[in-house]
Protein backbone atom coordinates (compact mmCIF):
# COMPACT_ATOMS: atom_id res chain seq x y z
CA UNK A 1 0.00 0.00 0.00
CA UNK A 2 1.34 3.42 -1.01
CA UNK A 3 1.82 6.52 1.40
CA UNK A 4 2.01 9.85 1.49
CA UNK A 5 2.89 12.21 4.60
CA UNK A 6 1.80 16.53 5.10
CA UNK A 7 2.03 18.43 2.51
CA UNK A 8 2.99 16.07 0.15
CA UNK A 9 1.65 14.92 -3.11
CA UNK A 10 0.52 12.97 -5.81
CA UNK A 11 0.88 13.93 -9.31
CA UNK A 12 2.68 13.14 -12.74
CA UNK A 13 6.20 12.95 -11.31
CA UNK A 14 5.12 11.20 -8.44
CA UNK A 15 1.97 9.41 -10.02
CA UNK A 16 1.56 7.32 -6.14
CA UNK A 17 -2.53 7.40 -6.64
CA UNK A 18 -3.09 5.75 -9.95
CA UNK A 19 -5.95 3.93 -11.95
CA UNK A 20 -5.45 1.05 -13.70
CA UNK A 21 -7.75 1.39 -16.64
CA UNK A 22 -8.71 -2.82 -17.29
CA UNK A 23 -11.10 -3.25 -19.50
CA UNK A 24 -13.28 -6.47 -19.03
CA UNK A 25 -14.49 -6.46 -22.27
CA UNK A 26 -11.02 -7.13 -23.80
CA UNK A 27 -10.06 -9.17 -21.15
CA UNK A 28 -6.15 -9.07 -19.99
CA UNK A 29 -5.74 -5.07 -22.07
CA UNK A 30 -5.24 -2.03 -20.50
CA UNK A 31 -7.44 0.85 -22.42
CA UNK A 32 -7.74 4.59 -22.15
CA UNK A 33 -11.26 5.81 -20.97
CA UNK A 34 -13.41 8.85 -22.52
CA UNK A 35 -14.21 9.61 -19.20
CA UNK A 36 -14.36 9.52 -15.34
CA UNK A 37 -14.41 10.82 -12.21
CA UNK A 38 -12.38 10.13 -8.53
CA UNK A 39 -12.95 11.37 -5.36
CA UNK A 40 -10.84 11.07 -1.95
CA UNK A 41 -12.17 9.33 1.43
CA UNK A 42 -10.92 10.08 4.70
CA UNK A 43 -10.67 7.28 7.26
CA UNK A 44 -14.05 8.15 8.60
CA UNK A 45 -15.87 8.00 5.78
CA UNK A 46 -15.98 11.64 5.01
CA UNK A 47 -14.80 12.84 1.27
CA UNK A 48 -11.14 14.86 1.60
CA UNK A 49 -12.03 15.38 -2.10
CA UNK A 50 -15.87 14.94 -3.63
CA UNK A 51 -16.23 13.39 -7.23
CA UNK A 52 -13.47 15.15 -9.60
CA UNK A 53 -13.20 14.72 -13.30
CA UNK A 54 -10.32 13.06 -14.97
CA UNK A 55 -8.31 15.00 -17.17
CA UNK A 56 -7.76 12.31 -19.95
CA UNK A 57 -5.59 14.44 -21.63
CA UNK A 58 -1.85 13.53 -21.17
CA UNK A 59 0.47 14.79 -18.26
CA UNK A 60 1.96 16.99 -17.42
CA UNK A 61 -1.36 19.37 -17.82
CA UNK A 62 -3.69 16.74 -17.81
CA UNK A 63 -3.72 13.15 -15.82
CA UNK A 64 -2.54 10.33 -18.75
CA UNK A 65 0.19 8.50 -17.93
CA UNK A 66 0.44 5.80 -20.80
CA UNK A 67 -2.12 3.87 -22.40
CA UNK A 68 -4.71 3.26 -19.37
CA UNK A 69 -3.19 4.81 -16.63
CA UNK A 70 -4.43 8.00 -14.88
CA UNK A 71 -2.88 10.25 -12.08
CA UNK A 72 -4.93 11.80 -9.52
CA UNK A 73 -3.61 14.83 -8.20
CA UNK A 74 -3.88 15.26 -4.49
CA UNK A 75 -1.88 17.05 -2.09
CA UNK A 76 -2.00 15.84 1.55
CA UNK A 77 -3.31 18.63 3.85
CA UNK A 78 -0.93 20.09 6.54
CA UNK A 79 -3.15 18.75 9.51
CA UNK A 80 -4.75 15.08 8.07
CA UNK A 81 -5.83 12.57 10.03
CA UNK A 82 -3.84 9.63 10.20
CA UNK A 83 -4.60 6.16 9.19
CA UNK A 84 -6.24 4.28 5.99
CA UNK A 85 -7.71 6.66 3.18
CA UNK A 86 -9.16 5.56 0.13
CA UNK A 87 -9.27 6.69 -3.65
CA UNK A 88 -12.60 5.78 -5.53
CA UNK A 89 -12.33 5.93 -9.28
CA UNK A 90 -15.72 5.46 -11.71
CA UNK A 91 -14.54 6.08 -15.59
CA UNK A 92 -15.86 4.64 -18.92
CA UNK A 93 -14.56 2.90 -21.94
CA UNK A 94 -17.02 4.15 -24.41
CA UNK A 95 -19.70 6.70 -24.38
CA UNK A 96 -22.39 3.98 -23.95
CA UNK A 97 -20.05 1.84 -21.84
CA UNK A 98 -20.35 0.42 -18.34
CA UNK A 99 -19.52 2.45 -15.49
CA UNK A 100 -16.29 0.81 -13.89
CA UNK A 101 -15.33 0.99 -10.39
CA UNK A 102 -11.97 0.77 -9.26
CA UNK A 103 -11.26 1.35 -5.26
CA UNK A 104 -8.15 1.44 -4.10
CA UNK A 105 -6.09 2.21 -0.01
CA UNK A 106 -3.62 3.99 0.73
CA UNK A 107 -1.97 5.75 3.94
CA UNK A 108 -1.78 9.28 5.22
CA UNK A 109 1.36 9.15 7.72
CA UNK A 110 2.89 11.76 9.89
CA UNK A 111 6.45 11.23 7.86
CA UNK A 112 7.33 9.23 4.07
CA UNK A 113 9.92 8.79 3.07
CA UNK A 114 9.70 7.19 0.01
CA UNK A 115 6.11 7.22 -1.25
CA UNK A 116 6.60 4.81 -4.33
CA UNK A 117 7.82 2.22 -2.22
CA UNK A 118 6.49 -0.84 -2.63
CA UNK A 119 5.79 -2.23 0.48
CA UNK A 120 2.93 -5.29 1.65
CA UNK A 121 1.83 -4.68 5.18
CA UNK A 122 0.95 -1.00 7.05
CA UNK A 123 1.29 0.54 9.79
CA UNK A 124 -1.86 0.32 10.77
CA UNK A 125 -1.78 -3.21 10.48
CA UNK A 126 1.22 -3.43 12.59
CA UNK A 127 -0.89 -1.34 15.30
CA UNK A 128 -3.47 -3.83 14.76
CA UNK A 129 -0.95 -6.62 15.31
CA UNK A 130 0.04 -5.39 18.87
CA UNK A 131 2.65 -3.26 18.08
CA UNK A 132 2.06 0.16 20.19
CA UNK A 133 3.63 3.39 19.91
CA UNK A 134 6.69 2.85 22.76
CA UNK A 135 7.52 -0.16 20.61
CA UNK A 136 7.86 2.04 17.45
CA UNK A 137 6.83 5.42 16.29
CA UNK A 138 4.87 5.62 12.86
CA UNK A 139 8.12 6.93 11.23
CA UNK A 140 9.93 3.59 12.46
CA UNK A 141 7.36 1.11 11.55
CA UNK A 142 7.20 2.20 8.01
CA UNK A 143 10.64 2.19 7.59
CA UNK A 144 11.10 -1.82 9.03
CA UNK A 145 8.52 -2.26 6.67
CA UNK A 146 9.98 -1.04 3.45
CA UNK A 147 13.10 -3.20 4.71
CA UNK A 148 10.98 -6.72 5.30
CA UNK A 149 9.06 -5.65 1.52
CA UNK A 150 12.67 -5.54 0.15
CA UNK A 151 13.58 -8.94 2.09
CA UNK A 152 10.69 -10.29 0.82
CA UNK A 153 11.18 -8.97 -3.06
CA UNK A 154 14.89 -10.35 -2.54
CA UNK A 155 13.79 -13.97 -1.66
CA UNK A 156 11.22 -14.48 -3.66
CA UNK A 157 12.30 -12.77 -6.88
CA UNK A 158 8.67 -11.40 -7.53
CA UNK A 159 6.79 -8.07 -6.52
CA UNK A 160 3.12 -8.63 -5.05
CA UNK A 161 1.44 -5.19 -6.14
CA UNK A 162 0.50 -3.87 -9.67
CA UNK A 163 3.66 -2.30 -10.98
CA UNK A 164 3.64 -0.25 -14.54
CA UNK A 165 6.45 -0.91 -16.67
CA UNK A 166 7.66 -1.75 -20.03
CA UNK A 167 9.84 -4.63 -20.55
CA UNK A 168 11.68 -6.47 -23.53
CA UNK A 169 11.88 -10.24 -24.31
CA UNK A 170 13.77 -11.75 -27.04
CA UNK A 171 11.53 -13.06 -29.91
CA UNK A 172 10.87 -16.99 -30.26
CA UNK A 173 10.45 -17.98 -33.40
CA UNK A 174 7.17 -19.25 -31.59
CA UNK A 175 3.15 -18.19 -31.71
CA UNK A 176 3.36 -17.96 -27.75
CA UNK A 177 6.05 -15.83 -25.92
CA UNK A 178 6.74 -16.27 -22.14
CA UNK A 179 7.42 -13.18 -19.99
CA UNK A 180 9.59 -13.27 -16.52
CA UNK A 181 6.38 -11.41 -14.49
CA UNK A 182 2.82 -12.01 -13.65
CA UNK A 183 0.90 -10.36 -15.89
CA UNK A 184 -2.11 -8.18 -14.57
CA UNK A 185 -2.47 -6.10 -17.80
CA UNK A 186 -1.06 -5.45 -21.21
CA UNK A 187 -1.63 -2.44 -22.72
CA UNK A 188 0.82 -2.05 -25.91
CA UNK A 189 3.15 -4.79 -27.32
CA UNK A 190 5.81 -3.83 -30.35
CA UNK A 191 7.54 -5.98 -32.40
CA UNK A 192 11.00 -3.89 -32.64
CA UNK A 193 12.38 -4.35 -36.56
CA UNK A 194 15.17 -2.27 -37.12
CA UNK A 195 18.39 -2.43 -34.36
CA UNK A 196 19.87 1.21 -34.95
CA UNK A 197 16.55 3.33 -36.06
CA UNK A 198 13.35 3.60 -33.99
CA UNK A 199 11.48 1.36 -36.70
CA UNK A 200 8.52 -1.03 -34.55
CA UNK A 201 5.45 -2.70 -35.17
CA UNK A 202 2.24 -2.06 -33.14
CA UNK A 203 0.70 -5.66 -32.42
CA UNK A 204 -3.61 -5.18 -32.69
CA UNK A 205 -4.70 -6.49 -29.13
CA UNK A 206 -7.41 -8.68 -31.12
CA UNK A 207 -4.49 -10.80 -32.33
CA UNK A 208 -2.92 -11.86 -28.79
CA UNK A 209 -4.50 -13.56 -25.84
CA UNK A 210 -2.82 -12.57 -22.18
CA UNK A 211 -2.19 -15.57 -19.87
CA UNK A 212 -3.59 -14.15 -16.57
CA UNK A 213 -6.70 -16.03 -15.77
CA UNK A 214 -6.13 -15.38 -12.12
CA UNK A 215 -7.59 -12.31 -12.67
CA UNK A 216 -9.77 -12.86 -15.50
CA UNK A 217 -11.36 -15.89 -14.65
CA UNK A 218 -10.24 -16.47 -11.11
CA UNK A 219 -8.30 -19.37 -12.22
CA UNK A 220 -5.83 -20.43 -10.25
CA UNK A 221 -5.52 -24.31 -11.62
CA UNK A 222 -3.66 -23.50 -14.05
CA UNK A 223 -2.19 -21.17 -12.20
CA UNK A 224 -0.60 -18.23 -15.21
CA UNK A 225 0.95 -16.96 -12.85
CA UNK A 226 3.86 -19.74 -12.87
CA UNK A 227 3.73 -19.16 -16.68
CA UNK A 228 2.86 -16.07 -17.85
CA UNK A 229 2.65 -15.47 -21.21
CA UNK A 230 1.22 -14.02 -24.64
CA UNK A 231 0.15 -15.56 -27.75
CA UNK A 232 -0.89 -14.90 -31.12
CA UNK A 233 -4.51 -15.71 -31.25
CA UNK A 234 -7.24 -15.20 -34.32
CA UNK A 235 -10.94 -14.32 -33.74
CA UNK A 236 -12.79 -14.59 -36.88
CA UNK A 237 -15.93 -12.25 -36.56
CA UNK A 238 -18.00 -14.82 -38.64
CA UNK A 239 -20.60 -16.72 -35.79
CA UNK A 240 -18.69 -20.07 -34.48
CA UNK A 241 -15.84 -19.55 -36.17
CA UNK A 242 -12.45 -19.36 -34.11
CA UNK A 243 -9.11 -19.43 -36.38
CA UNK A 244 -5.47 -20.30 -35.20
CA UNK A 245 -3.38 -18.32 -37.22
CA UNK A 246 -0.34 -20.43 -37.25
CA UNK A 247 1.86 -17.93 -39.46
CA UNK A 248 1.93 -15.52 -36.76
CA UNK A 249 5.04 -16.17 -34.84
CA UNK A 250 6.92 -13.59 -32.85
CA UNK A 251 10.19 -12.77 -34.86
CA UNK A 252 13.43 -14.13 -33.01
CA UNK A 253 15.49 -11.75 -32.14
CA UNK A 254 17.40 -10.55 -28.93
CA UNK A 255 15.38 -7.86 -26.80
CA UNK A 256 12.66 -7.58 -29.96
CA UNK A 257 9.68 -7.60 -28.60
CA UNK A 258 8.23 -4.69 -26.63
CA UNK A 259 5.63 -5.19 -23.78
CA UNK A 260 4.05 -2.26 -22.05
CA UNK A 261 1.72 -3.09 -19.13
CA UNK A 262 1.18 -3.79 -15.52
CA UNK A 263 2.96 -6.07 -13.20
CA UNK A 264 2.93 -7.99 -10.37
CA UNK A 265 2.43 -11.56 -8.81
CA UNK A 266 -1.33 -10.74 -7.05
CA UNK A 267 -3.84 -12.51 -5.88
CA UNK A 268 -7.57 -12.81 -7.39
CA UNK A 269 -10.06 -10.65 -5.26
CA UNK A 270 -12.31 -9.95 -7.47
CA UNK A 271 -10.95 -6.53 -9.53
CA UNK A 272 -8.95 -6.10 -12.61
CA UNK A 273 -5.99 -5.62 -10.78
CA UNK A 274 -5.86 -8.08 -7.90
CA UNK A 275 -4.05 -7.76 -4.46
CA UNK A 276 -1.29 -8.24 -2.40
CA UNK A 277 -1.59 -12.19 -1.38
CA UNK A 278 -1.95 -12.38 2.30
CA UNK A 279 0.47 -15.25 3.01
CA UNK A 280 2.88 -12.17 2.16
CA UNK A 281 1.69 -9.35 4.31
CA UNK A 282 1.59 -12.15 6.76
CA UNK A 283 5.79 -12.80 6.10
CA UNK A 284 5.84 -9.41 6.19
CA UNK A 285 4.78 -8.78 9.33
CA UNK A 286 6.50 -11.76 11.07
CA UNK A 287 10.03 -9.74 9.67
CA UNK A 288 9.06 -6.32 10.74
CA UNK A 289 8.59 -8.08 13.98
CA UNK A 290 11.64 -9.99 13.68
CA UNK A 291 13.63 -6.48 13.69
CA UNK A 292 11.62 -4.31 15.90
CA UNK A 293 14.01 -4.35 18.36
CA UNK A 294 16.93 -2.00 18.25
CA UNK A 295 20.35 -3.64 16.51
CA UNK A 296 22.50 -3.55 19.90
CA UNK A 297 19.36 -5.12 21.81
CA UNK A 298 20.95 -8.84 21.09
CA UNK A 299 18.78 -9.90 23.95
CA UNK A 300 15.40 -9.29 22.32
CA UNK A 301 16.39 -10.13 18.63
CA UNK A 302 17.48 -13.74 20.28
CA UNK A 303 14.22 -13.96 22.20
CA UNK A 304 12.47 -13.30 18.55
CA UNK A 305 14.43 -15.67 16.57
CA UNK A 306 14.04 -18.30 18.88
CA UNK A 307 10.28 -18.19 19.34
CA UNK A 308 9.60 -20.32 16.84
CA UNK A 309 12.11 -23.63 17.83
CA UNK A 310 10.35 -23.26 21.16
CA UNK A 311 8.53 -26.82 21.83
CA UNK A 312 8.03 -26.77 25.48
CA UNK A 313 6.98 -24.22 27.81
CA UNK A 314 6.50 -24.41 31.92
CA UNK A 315 5.87 -20.97 33.25
CA UNK A 316 6.13 -22.17 37.26
CA UNK A 317 9.65 -22.99 37.25
CA UNK A 318 10.68 -20.50 33.21
CA UNK A 319 11.53 -23.74 31.88
CA UNK A 320 12.05 -23.35 28.04
CA UNK A 321 12.65 -26.31 26.06
CA UNK A 322 14.14 -25.53 22.13
CA UNK A 323 13.90 -27.89 19.26
CA UNK A 324 16.55 -26.96 17.44
CA UNK A 325 18.14 -28.35 13.48
CA UNK A 326 18.71 -32.43 14.37
CA UNK A 327 16.56 -32.77 17.53
CA UNK A 328 13.44 -33.70 15.35
CA UNK A 329 12.06 -30.43 15.35
CA UNK A 330 11.47 -28.29 12.37
CA UNK A 331 14.19 -27.30 10.64
CA UNK A 332 15.70 -23.94 10.12
CA UNK A 333 14.36 -22.35 7.14
CA UNK A 334 16.59 -21.38 3.67
CA UNK A 335 16.42 -17.49 3.81
CA UNK A 336 15.95 -15.94 6.89
CA UNK A 337 16.60 -18.87 9.63
CA UNK A 338 13.01 -19.03 10.87
CA UNK A 339 10.49 -21.89 9.23
CA UNK A 340 7.30 -19.97 9.73
CA UNK A 341 8.92 -17.45 7.50
CA UNK A 342 10.47 -19.17 5.24
CA UNK A 343 7.84 -21.78 4.63
CA UNK A 344 5.88 -18.67 3.08
CA UNK A 345 8.96 -17.03 0.82
CA UNK A 346 9.78 -20.39 -0.39
CA UNK A 347 5.69 -21.12 -1.43
CA UNK A 348 6.02 -17.73 -3.62
CA UNK A 349 9.59 -18.08 -4.82
CA UNK A 350 9.97 -17.69 -8.34
CA UNK A 351 11.17 -20.16 -10.77
CA UNK A 352 14.50 -19.45 -12.14
CA UNK A 353 14.55 -18.21 -15.72
CA UNK A 354 10.81 -18.48 -16.52
CA UNK A 355 11.05 -16.76 -19.82
CA UNK A 356 13.73 -19.20 -20.88
CA UNK A 357 11.78 -22.27 -20.08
Amino acid sequence: MTALAPGQSSSCSLPVLQLFAVDPDQAGFLRDIVSGTFRIIRPDGTDEIPSTAIDITDCPTGNRLSTGRYVAPFTVPASPPLGVWTIEWIYKHTTTGTDRTQTISFEVLGSVSNPLARVYTTVSAMRDAGVTTAQASAGKLRDLIELASQYVEHFTGRFFVPVAKTILVDGNGARGLLVNEAIVSVANVNILLAVFEPSESLVDPASIRVFNRHLTQCLLDPDDRDNPKIEFFFHDTTPGAVTFLHGFRWIEGTQNIEIEGVWGFTDPDGTPIGRTPLLIEQATKLLVLRNLPDLDDEDAKDDINRASFVTELRTRDQQIKYGFPGSGAASVGAFTGNPEIDNILARYTRPPQIARA
